[in-house]
């Protein structure tokens, strides 16, 4: 698979992710790597490293990247920080 097939495979595995994160967060086992958007914010910056300039994933990218930052400023105490460590 060539990468723009992944990258485009990993950001809709992502934004469904990121989907169900903002409808049942609570639902999710604390203290677990899921529950927080400093993890997903992780893959997609692993992913934006290696991003060729395709307009529509970046803005995929961009998006999915505010949707993160409005979880985070719901929440702003990081839950599972440790797993960045």
């Amino acid at each position: 698979m060539n990468w723009h097939c992944y990258v485009a495979r990993e950001l809709a595995h992502l934004e469904v992710a990121i989907g169900v994160l903002e409808k049942a967060r609570k639902e999710f086992v604390h203290h677990t790597a899921v529950c927080d958007p400093a993890y997903w914010r992780l893959r997609l910056d692993t992913i934006r490293e290696r991003l060729d300039e395709d307009p529509t994933l970046e803005r995929q990218m961009s998006e999915l990247l505010a949707r993160i930052d409005r979880l985070e400023a719901r929440n702003p105490r990081r839950e599972s920080a440790d797993f960045l460590a």
